[in-house]
């Protein structure tokens, strides 16, 4: 069997037996994998293989192309997600788009490096949660190749008044096309998406915004993300009744 070190965080699990699991990980080195793990009671195996638990692992392939999870390290814990129902449920939600998103043993370096410093930012409280996710929605679609194009009507040029979530481009009055699709936009809206999209991943919360726009925003990243990916996410709907509550 061939040894190998990676690391990278539990997205999903799934009872495997009576003692094991399987675990998706999202990895550095090998994309999004899935990987044996036995489950001991109060073993600190355990703890570095808790949902939303970024970690080292040595894994063992085997002939049938299965991952064996030998020994594991915490990396970052993100304990306080888990701590927080309104945290866990967010967490959830971002899980859920990088197991849709991601491929399997097909890293994406950039990608996981969003992933992450997004809940770190929910799990420090560095920004409101409704910002970092509208931030996580869009800066996901522009990872995965889906930035929309807002530099103008893209059938005659002039300033848009509207965004096709599912063509991905800008119309203005006149030729606005598909109205199911179509969520109105203005200057401010627009600069704030192409700056979300734009900027290093780094600099992705240095904007202001108003209340009201972030509202807007977060209903605009919401519908595009899921329109582009064709999915509806059951964490969202779930995130919902917590924000409810």
């Amino acid at each position: 069997m061939e040894q190998l070190r990676t690391e990278g965080i539990i997205t999903k699990q799934v009872k495997y037996g009576d003692n094991s699991r399987i675990y998706t990980i999202i990895t550095k080195d090998f994309g999004k994998i899935s990987a044996i793990g036995r489950y001991k009671t109060g073993k600190k195996l355990n703890t570095d293989l808790q949902l939303l638990t970024y970690s080292n692992f040595e894994l063992f392939l085997g002939t049938k192309s299965m991952y064996r999870i030998n020994e594991t390290s915490t990396i970052q814990p993100f304990k306080n997600l888990r701590e927080s129902l309104e945290g866990f449920a967010y967490g959830s939600y971002f899980a859920e788009i990088a197991n849709r998103v991601s491929v399997e043993n097909s890293p994406d370096e950039e990608f996981l490096r969003l992933f992450l410093n997004c809940l770190y930012a929910l799990d420090k409280g560095i920004e409101a949660p409704k910002k970092i996710k509208t931030v996580f929605e869009l800066k996901t679609a522009s990872v995965c190749g889906y930035t929309p194009d807002l530099s103008g009507c893209s059938l005659c040029g002039k300033e848009i008044v509207f965004l096709d979530t599912l063509l991905g481009k800008g119309f203005c009055e006149s030729c606005k096309k598909n109205p199911p699709n179509l969520l109105r936009v203005n200057e401010t809206v627009v600069n704030a998406i192409e700056y979300i999209c734009s900027v290093d991943i780094k600099k992705m919360f240095s904007f202001n915004a108003t209340d009201e726009l972030m509202t807007y925003l977060g209903i605009i990243s919401e519908e595009y993300l899921k329109t582009q990916l064709d999915c509806e996410f059951k964490t969202l709907d779930y995130l919902k009744k917590i924000e409810e509550m």
